[in-house]
């Protein structure tokens, strides 16, 4: 079932107690070609799948789909995960994981690594794994340029499947990768979860079964044992391969079949085992108390049996399930902005659980001491919904919600990626989901969505919050540990909040509109062709417009707005408003809407900008519909000349961000980020940590002066748009909204403590403050330097490359970090600088052994340049990005935007093309020189403190 899944407030299938009666489908459902089914019917298979089950065992998935283009995913599915491990097992699976990347028959030791770079592809997003407790999926994105990759991709998965070679080397070398990402998750997060999830699962196997496994079980593994896991468990029958990609379907079958249809190592199928979970009966309760929690966080959670979907009937109750969780999650959002709750924020949310079941979340964090006053507000929330429902308009935005996401998808345009349609074949494959294609899915929602009421959203969140028991777990600091937090005062709230007779919550008219009062339309003075297709119009009031018509995502409008003048020209005291503007704004409203108001207005519409003041650029950031493009150049007319006059809305949101900052100003990787930051640009005032003060310093009046003094000033902005338009049809509504814009002013060019690097040579500055035995590192290279656009697109190159070497150097080589992150930047403006930053974690006594290796790699890359091999992973990768790049609305935003902030010209096709001749050796080594100085090299450590 996709396209619930891909609606980004859904989680994945399952319905629990649905009653098929509570919403009757039509008798008759007619879907696309003239196929009716009725309502008692099977869901019946996507039309478009082909799945098949070898006569070894093994299921197959097969889909053709054009997004990416020149890209087929493909997918091994293994039943089994770390609820298979025995107790001498623990952390198997998620080892034999890591061991797929280790060696194979073809492919020896890192071998398999180098071949999947040298033919362009990415660790991360194209090249991933991962465990869990009833599965491990192995998942690659192979690129269909030559046959030859997607044959050996393929292969890849069968010796996945059939062939790891378990290299008593290379088992060695892995434990230490592995203790460094079971390092990575150390902290009273995860202690907590260790203490709730026996109790929230029952005793089940599942509770005891994290797959990262235990210091102990990864350190005593062997190649052998791990063989007899992988032999045991790694079978046909509960395997399953998914194809889905830019392929010919009947030659991709033909490969799917030949490559595995391998026999079983044994005769005897041994068919997955599943785990149930039994939701408990009883109200149950966990407490973790920790003075390294900055919040209290509360759990009010709800296992119910998964009942899964097979009849068309039941896929419309699931429907009016996910509807009445996003109504019941948007209360509480409703509640949180318009009131002043106990709570600092709340959610709801369902998901699927282990053991075949579902999970119903209740989660609120509070201020310390306040845990029962939240908890209180909560239940009786939870109640008045039971008492009395939901609102009108409480319902006509969620569903507006589900229609706008709905009309957004048009599978015949390919919108959706394979990796969607991939992760879908996985649950159906490991859970019976049902995959009837989102072609009739789109059929069975719209109906439903016309159907629903208010009374059937009320009678299913009456079965969603029914007043059976479930589990509570509070994370609190120790000081709470005798607060009476307790089983007996949990359940005593809710009991009370269920013999109260509470008030239906009033449901707000709105009495505005959003197109209220619009002002004098502007004009369209001139117009101008430039490269690549980009069209150029001036405005009446002086802003320009740069257009780029695109075909390549059917429907969808993407936008910029720019302006040169961001916070650096404003004075050090105003930065906390300049910063905090456009978030607490968000609670103002927009013109004579408040915020609850305008959400209600645009729920109906799919068209959303966000805005903000950066170091250098006022910015607004859009994206929309051909339909509702009006709607967006509204919203960007009301930010830019009317932002909301909510002040109360605003006090409330401040205050709510001032209560959060005990927790930012006190987690150590905020504080190590701040600190480093400080200390790189010599203690720039305006690095100063946040603090509550500043947040409640911020003023309304003031700030809403300095968007207007940002924003409603057109003669200094250009507004981009990419996407599906056409510009004859769009310019009247440019000129409408965005030619009504005031022009505005022209501001000071002055600089008033722009960030610079200091241009010492700072050595190596520790932070001691680290909660858990782990050290995390900073390595950065940062100066002033004169800027050009191959310098940037080189920096960009090499940094790529770099971070290949060093993953190869320090994980795989040392086995003494578990990822090793290379990142860089060179802007020209409003200080012309580069940086570079080599960023990883390790055990706090492989600081120094890692950092010169780092030293060691930079020196030789100086000297020497990169090898070959990295050389030409690199242009195989930079090779396929711009192809696929240049495909992208948003790439073309990005780079009209680059050329004119910084006068580099739109020939961008040509500019990208030529952009590969730069990854060379010779040029790698050159930048090199210049930026790996002794005396632009920082080092940063956040650690323990020393006992």
């Amino acid at each position: 079932m996709l396209l619930i899944i891909l609606m980004t407030i859904m989680a994945c299938s399952g319905s629990p107690q649905t009653t098929a009666s509570e919403t009757p489908p039509a008798a008759t459902i007619q879907l696309p070609g003239s196929t009716s089914f009725r309502p008692e019917g099977n869901l019946p298979l996507a039309p478009e799948l082909r799945k098949e089950v070898l006569g070894n065992g093994l299921t197959t998935y097969l889909r053709y789909n054009g997004n990416p283009g020149r890209r087929v995913t493909l997918y091994l599915v293994v039943a089994a995960g770390s609820a298979d491990e025995s107790e001498d097992q623990l952390g198997y699976a998620h080892f034999i994981e890591h061991m797929a990347f280790n060696g194979t028959t073809t492919y020896p030791k890192n071998e398999l690594v180098n071949y999947l770079r040298s033919i362009g592809m990415r660790f991360g997003a194209e090249i991933n794994a991962y465990t869990s407790r009833e599965n491990t999926v192995y998942k690659l994105e192979i690129p269909t340029d030559t046959p030859v990759f997607l044959e050996r991709g393929l292969q890849v998965l069968k010796e996945w499947a059939t062939d790891i070679t378990f290299d008593p080397t290379e088992v060695e070398k892995e434990k230490g990768v592995i203790l460094e990402e079971r390092r990575s998750r150390l902290g009273p997060e995860e202690q907590a979860m260790a203490n709730e999830l026996p109790v929230l699962l029952g005793d089940s196997r599942h509770a005891y079964r994290d797959p990262i496994g235990t210091e102990a079980s990864i350190r005593n593994a062997t190649a052998e044992s791990l063989r007899a896991f992988y032999e045991q468990h790694y079978r046909p029958e509960r395997m399953a391969v998914i194809m889905v990609g830019d392929i010919v379907l009947k030659d991709a079958g033909k490969m799917l079949r030949q490559t595995f249809s391998f026999p079983a190592a044994e005769d005897q199928p041994s068919p997955r085992v599943i785990y149930p979970v039994i939701p408990a009966t009883q109200m149950s309760f966990v407490s973790t108390y920790d003075d390294k929690f900055d919040k209290s966080l509360l759990q009010y959670q709800k296992i119910v049996p998964y009942e899964a979907e097979t009849t068309i009937a039941d896929y419309y109750d699931f429907i009016l399930n996910r509807v009445a969780v996003e109504a019941i999650r948007l209360r509480l959002e409703n509640i949180s902005r318009s009131s002043e709750p106990a709570w600092l924020n709340a959610g709801f949310s369902s998901d699927y659980f282990f053991g075949l079941s579902r999970i119903y979340s209740f989660v609120v964090t509070s201020s310390t001491g306040r845990e029962l006053e939240a908890f209180a507000q909560l239940a009786e929330e939870v109640e008045r919904i039971r008492q009395h429902g939901f609102t009108a308009s409480e319902v006509q935005r969620t569903i507006d919600k589900w229609r706008v996401w709905l009309s957004t998808l048009d599978i015949e345009d390919q919108d959706i990626r394979s990796n969607s349609f991939a992760d879908e074949y996985v649950r159906n494959f490991m859970y019976g989901e049902p995959v009837p294609g989102i072609i009739n899915e789109r059929v069975y929602i719209k109906d439903a969505l016309d159907r629903m009421s208010a009374e059937q959203l009320h009678q299913e969140a009456l079965d969603i919050l029914r007043n059976d028991e479930g589990f509570v777990a509070v994370r609190a600091k120790q000081s709470m540990a005798a607060a009476g937090l307790n089983l007996q005062a949990f359940d005593s709230l809710l009991e009370k909040a269920r013999a109260t007779r509470l008030e239906p919550l009033e449901d707000r008219q709105t009495q505005v509109g959003l197109y209220d009062k619009l002002p004098p339309e502007g004009s369209i003075v001139s117009e101008e062709q430039l490269a690549d297709g980009v069209t150029r119009l001036v405005l009446s009031n002086g802003a320009q417009v740069l257009l780029k018509p695109t075909g390549y995502d059917k429907d969808t409008v993407k936008f910029i707005g720019m302006a040169p003048g961001g916070w650096v020209h404003y004075p050090v005291e105003l930065h906390s408003s300049l910063v905090l503007a456009a978030n607490l704004f968000s609670a103002a409203g927009l013109g004579d809407m408040d915020a609850l108001t305008l959400d209600t207005l645009t729920a109906p519409l799919n068209a959303s900008v966000s805005w903000g003041i950066d170091e250098e650029v006022s910015i607004l950031n859009g994206e929309t519909t051909r339909t509702d493009l009006e709607a967006l150049l509204r919203l960007v007319y009301l930010i830019s000349a009317e932002p909301g006059k909510d002040e109360v809305g605003f006090n409330q949101l401040r205050q709510y961000w001032a209560g959060q900052m005990e927790a930012y100003v006190n987690d150590p990787d905020y504080r190590f980020g701040n600190d480093w930051n400080r200390h790189l640009y010599a203690g720039n005032p305006r690095l100063q940590p946040l603090s509550a003060d500043t947040i409640l310093s911020v003023d309304f009046t003031q700030t809403r002066s300095i968007i207007l003094e940002s924003f409603a000033r057109a003669a200094e902005f250009t507004y981009l748009l990419a996407g599906d338009f056409n510009i004859e049809e769009i310019k009247p509504l440019l000129a409408k909204h965005l030619g009504a814009i005031p022009a505005g002013t022209g501001r000071s060019s002055n600089l008033i403590e722009p960030l610079r690097p200091r241009n010492d040579a700072a050595g190596r500055h520790d932070f001691a403050y680290a909660r858990e035995d782990r050290a995390t590192v900073r390595m950065i290279w940062s100066a002033e330097a004169a800027w050009s656009l191959e310098k940037q697109q080189t920096l960009d190159y090499l940094a790529a490359a770099l971070n290949n070497r060093l993953l190869d150097a320090l994980r795989e080589d040392l086995g003494a970090t578990y990822v090793v992150s290379v990142s860089a930047s060179f802007n020209p403006s409003p200080v012309s600088q580069f940086a570079l930053v080599v960023s990883f974690d390790t055990a706090p006594e492989s600081v120094n052994r890692l950092v010169a290796e780092v030293d060691q790699e930079i020196q030789l890359l100086a000297r020497d340049g990169l090898s070959d091999l990295y050389l030409q992973q690199i242009k195989a990768a930079a090779s396929r990005s711009i192809q696929g790049r240049l495909n992208t609305n948003d790439f073309w935003l990005g780079r009209m935007l680059q050329a004119l902030m910084y006068n580099t010209g739109y020939d961008i096709r040509t500019q990208e093309q030529a952009s590969l001749n730069y990854i060379s050796s010779g040029n790698f080594r050159s930048l090199a020189k210049e930026i790996f100085q002794p005396g632009q090299r920082f080092v940063y450590v956040l650690r323990p403190p020393l006992e």
